[in-house]
């Protein structure tokens, strides 16, 4: 059995739960993990849960995405980070982009675009791996 794709996600608790199919086109299993929407507990979960990829939303005042998602891009670099967020306006996009995140989507966000979000980001990973001999 191939080594599971571990997605973590980070919302504030009266969010509507966020739904992904079991696994990727080609066959890799998905695991899909929730942490407490707190700071810390974030980044504590992402290195406890080896998350690939940790899902963001951006929204919460209670929360520094941008700060979460930099420090992720510099202490593990080999999980990539999805932003969700209300806010289209092109300095917040632009402040994500430099923090590192790998993907920005515009609340709300459908199930289908959600997942198309997580394959790309997933197929980056494994070309930035292939290339790096990993």
């Amino acid at each position: 059995m191939r080594k599971p794709y571990r997605i973590l996600i980070a919302q504030p608790p009266e969010t509507e739960a966020v739904e992904i199919p079991d696994q990727l086109p080609d066959g890799v299993p998905l695991e899909q993990a929730d942490v407490s929407f707190v700071q810390d507990h974030i980044l504590a979960g992402v290195a406890e849960f080896q998350a690939d990829i940790l899902i963001l939303d951006a929204d919460s005042e209670s929360i520094n995405a941008f700060d979460i998602t930099k420090t992720l891009t510099i202490q593990r670099p080999d999980t990539s980070v999805i932003l969700m967020s209300r806010t289209e306006h092109p300095d917040f996009l632009r402040r994500a982009m430099l923090a590192g995140a790998e993907e920005y989507l515009i609340k709300p966000v459908d199930a289908d675009t959600l997942y198309r979000a997580i394959c790309d980001v997933a197929e980056i990973q494994r070309q930035k791996r292939t290339a790096r001999g990993i």
